[in-house]
């Protein structure tokens, strides 16, 4: 027992010890471990390798990839842009009285740009700019910065520690991020797991700088301003006192929202499909806590619920003046395996409520329930949503204006004479990619206009067959010339959409 409280405490200790300034995600290298890992990666012996650096780093092949390596290897050199500036001067100490190191390095990497041009040459007369002119190699470790991709991981890591809702990632890919509700908690983990911040030191302007090669970072302006806040929130917990050091100090100075934003909108998109309801406890000022207790209670009835329920079905377009879009609505419930009679139950629920419930808020909150205890579980997964009507007519307007569709031809139109004008083809395809129904990927998307329209014969299998046909037929065609023969043959007769190209441009 002794033994074993001896081992736990001697643990604890072990821990405490390095309390420090834990390593999570930062890498400390100096230039000459870099230079020995890349020694080992091409098989270049410890002897070979010293007598090198003794040689001042001679001009030949294998040196060339050594140096190369190494750069890489610390974050200091991108194949793409070349050397990496504020990453490179880390590893160099200028002489204590050398005014001109600066002058002179940046000269020299100009003349090495202007004349070399193979990236192994260029590595190397870039070190040796900075080996010559710069001052001496740091034996000492130095912060590595992380490489794009690292970050990116790093961001999305974050973001998962955190708990960040979907719905909120979808608000930082349409770059509303800084005053959302878990930003300041996601940005605190991501700066102590990059190496941007600890609980012991506080801020590190040097690692930002390092990272990102802004040179206001390391202004005094800055570094007082840091200081302010941290005075200011000293009280604070980290995640607060971090956010603010950033709201107030560094956020118009570093490009951190704005590679937060491109990434979430590469990872989530912009669509806010899934997150309806969520929208919606914002536009009614239901708190997420509140919002969630409605939903582990199966959405109790009472008038907020009610509201919120009426807001989600509008921002889903599964409702409208004229009640419930039963073909949107289907889109949101995933039915269970063996479950045959789900489609009757809802339909039975919903023509009770259509008898025994008049006034709308009622309406849209019974017969969403209706789905939710008989159609099936709500998808997590985001669906497709259809555009209203006022948006279809604007987009197919804007259809018209992008190719160009003379005012005499949309005259004809107006008169019922449109499939056979020149024009029309081109409109109705851009009108119909920029409304979700047709993509040069996948073709026509007959789920989007059954979820538009609601004509049960656009999922038949006769009319599955017809656009198969008809693509076959005009495969080697343009898309305007085989959507368009696709829409004459197979939708035209089902679907009203030239009535309503008629009635629009009355």
């Amino acid at each position: 027992m002794r033994t074993m409280i001896s081992v736990v405490l001697l643990g604890l200790l072990s821990i405490s010890s390095v309390q420090c300034r834990l390593t999570h995600y930062t890498i400390f290298k100096s230039f000459p471990q870099a230079l020995q890992e890349c020694a080992e990666y091409l098989e270049v012996s410890n002897c070979t390798l010293q007598r090198y650096v003794e040689d001042s780093y001679p001009n030949c092949e294998i040196v060339k990839k050594l140096l190369h390596c190494t750069l890489l290897n610390l974050v200091a050199w991108k194949e793409d842009s070349g050397v990496e500036h504020h990453v490179m001067v880390s590893f160099f100490e200028p002489a204590p009285q050398d005014t001109c190191y600066e002058n002179r390095t940046a000269e020299c990497v100009r003349n090495v740009l202007a004349t070399c041009q193979d990236k192994l040459g260029q590595a190397y007369e870039v070190f040796q700019c900075y080996y010559r002119q710069y001052g001496n190699i740091r034996e000492s470790k130095q912060w590595i910065p992380n490489t794009a991709n690292e970050f990116n991981e790093l961001i999305s890591l974050a973001i998962e520690l955190a708990n960040v809702p979907r719905c909120e990632r979808i608000q930082y890919a349409r770059g509303n991020i800084l005053d959302q509700p878990s930003f300041a908690r996601a940005f605190m983990i991501g700066c102590v797991r990059a190496g941007y911040y600890s609980l012991q030191d506080g801020v590190y302007l040097s690692s930002f700088y390092t990272e990102f090669g802004v040179p206001e970072v390391l202004t005094k302006q800055t570094e007082e301003c840091v200081a302010t806040v941290s005075k200011q929130y000293c009280d604070s917990d980290h995640t607060t006192r971090l956010y603010n050091i950033f709201k107030k100090c560094l956020a118009d100075v570093l490009p951190t929202l704005s590679l937060v934003q491109q990434l979430q909108a590469q990872e989530v998109g912009t669509d806010l499909c899934g997150c309806a309801l969520h929208e919606c406890a914002e536009y009614l000022e239901v708190s997420n806590c509140t919002l969630r207790r409605y939903v582990e209670d199966s959405y109790p009835e009472c008038d907020i619920v009610k509201k919120l329920i009426h807001c989600t079905l509008l921002n889903l377009v599964a409702w409208t003046e004229t009640g419930l879009k039963h073909q949107v609505m289907v889109s949101f419930f995933d039915p269970a395996p063996g479950d045959s009679c789900y489609e009757n139950r809802t339909a039975d629920c919903v023509r009770n409520v259509h008898t025994t419930c008049q006034d709308k808020l009622s309406q849209a909150y019974e017969m969403f329930q209706c789905y939710y205890r008989n159609y099936g579980n709500i998808r997590e997964s985001r669906q497709w949503i259809p555009s209203t009507p006022v948006e279809f007519a604007e987009q197919l307007l804007a259809a018209f204006a992008v190719t160009n569709v003379p005012r005499c031809e949309r005259i004809q139109y107006a008169r019922g004479n449109i499939i056979g004008h020149p024009t029309f083809p081109r409109a109705f395809l851009v009108g119909h990619i920029r409304t979700g129904y047709y993509s040069l990927q996948e073709g026509i998307l007959l789920k989007s206009f059954y979820t538009f329209f609601g004509v049960p014969e656009l999922l038949s299998r006769r009319t599955a067959e017809c656009v198969a046909a008809v693509e076959r037929e005009y495969c080697d065609a343009d898309h305007a010339t085989r959507f368009l023969e696709m829409f004459k043959t197979c939708l035209a007769d089902i679907i009203p959409a030239v009535e309503i190209l008629r009635q629009l441009m009355e």
